[in-house]
């Protein structure tokens, strides 16, 4: 019998570039990370846990004009907000509500047009309230709680999202929160007076039967027609006038977080839909030939609270950060993963699990500047797992 070995060594050619061109497109190996990160946590003393129960929450935003992020941890129990700013080599926990609120979700909005940013959440599946907290600046005592204002005390238990936006083009930021046991997604424009209840209207802009858990809320101006849009649910809510908007179907994928950019470079903005409470995809849809086409860039993320798109390694193209949550009532995952999906904006990722991270836990895990380098950090939470936990991974730049 004659052995072939030309040929042999032709297919082996043939199969080593084709695993090549595998692993340029996809890198799930837990090593040989693109950038380095420099790790901080509750758990080691570096900074003071949050000392919440369900850390069901977390928030970024330059709260004191400092040019650095602020970090806002929100969630179930006696103290329900504190937040973070940085103090030298280290991160001061200070307080802001002790009124066992069970808030979840959150955004921020200068609420009351004085010049700083307030910050709002909903109430969880115990309560049917909305709070907005008046921002203290310049005088901010860590002991002190900030002035809560209570904007909504009706309708069905659990607002999961909240999220400010510019939805109608007037130049004023409108509010839209899921009231998920009521099936409806509610906006309302901010009345001259925010600190009075009764001044809040809340519209409806979608209803449904209940039967299904929508859920996951972002902005982006979709149409390109030069007003932000709200994304959430596998849908995105095109204004037409007044209060009217209409909702755009993108996929049957409506218990789902949302995120969404410019991360094939032209045309419209890419939706980024994932897991959130569930276990599915993490896909990418792309408006293309007057339809969205979707693009499974994970198959499977088991709990997948968090998503963001956001320019990571800072060149200039778009990229995915992913994780998943590792404890949850009735459930858990030891093995949760985050994921950096590295974009190059033409619709090519490079993935990368960040091992250092796994096995943790994310519950909206955020990423934003926290030392004001200009690079972007990870912010790190779990809902249950470990807590009361935080941990902060500041980007050092490229391996």
């Amino acid at each position: 019998m004659r052995i072939n070995y030309i040929s042999i060594l032709k297919k082996s050619l043939i199969l080593n570039t084709l695993m090549i061109l595998i692993v340029a497109c996809r890198n799930d190996s837990p090593t040989g990370e693109r950038l380095k990160w420099e790790h901080f946590s509750s758990a080691n003393g570096d900074f003071a846990a949050p000392g919440i129960a369900e850390q069901a929450a977390l928030l970024l935003l330059d709260i004191d004009k400092d040019g650095k992020d602020e970090i806002f941890v929100a969630g179930w129990g006696d103290t329900s907000v504190v937040w973070y700013r940085q103090k030298g080599k280290t991160w001061e926990r200070c307080l802001l509500d002790r009124s066992n609120s069970h808030s979840i979700g959150g955004s921020f909005c200068d609420l009351d047009g004085d010049g700083d940013i307030d910050v709002l959440f909903g109430g969880a599946w115990k309560s049917n309230e909305i709070w907005w907290w008046e921002n203290p600046y310049p005088d901010y005592d860590p002991q002190k709680q900030w002035k809560k204002h209570t904007i909504r005390d009706t309708g069905q238990n659990g607002y999961h999202n909240q999220i400010f936006g510019d939805f109608d083009g007037d130049g004023k930021p409108e509010l839209v929160v899921w009231n998920k046991r009521a099936g409806k997604l509610l906006l309302a424009k901010i009345p001259d007076d925010p600190k009075d209840k009764n001044a809040w209207e809340f519209n409806e802009i979608l209803t449904w039967d209940g039967q299904l858990n929508y859920e996951g809320l972002a902005k982006c101006d979709i149409n390109m027609d030069g007003k932000e849009d709200i994304v959430g649910g596998g849908f995105w809510f095109e204004h037409k006038t007044g209060i009217d908007y209409t909702a755009r179907k993108i996929d049957d994928y409506g218990e789902s977080g949302s995120a969404a950019g410019d991360l094939i470079k032209g045309g419209r903005p890419e939706v980024v839909l994932s897991s959130a409470d569930g276990v599915g995809p993490l896909n990418l849809y792309q408006w293309k030939n007057e339809k969205w086409e979707k693009t499974t860039l994970i198959e499977e993320v088991i709990h997948g609270h968090t998503l963001q798109v956001i320019d990571i390694d800072g060149d200039g193209s778009l990229d995915i950060f992913c994780a998943e949550m590792a404890e949850w009532a009735g459930g858990n995952n030891p093995g949760s993963k985050t994921w950096i999906l590295y974009g190059d904006g033409n619709g090519k990722f490079t993935i990368e699990i960040l091992s250092s991270l796994s096995g943790i836990g994310n519950h909206e895990s955020r990423i934003g500047d926290l030392n004001g380098d200009g690079r972007p950090d990870i912010i790190q939470k779990p809902f249950m797992k470990g807590i009361p936990r935080m941990d902060i991974w500041l980007n050092k730049g490229s391996n």
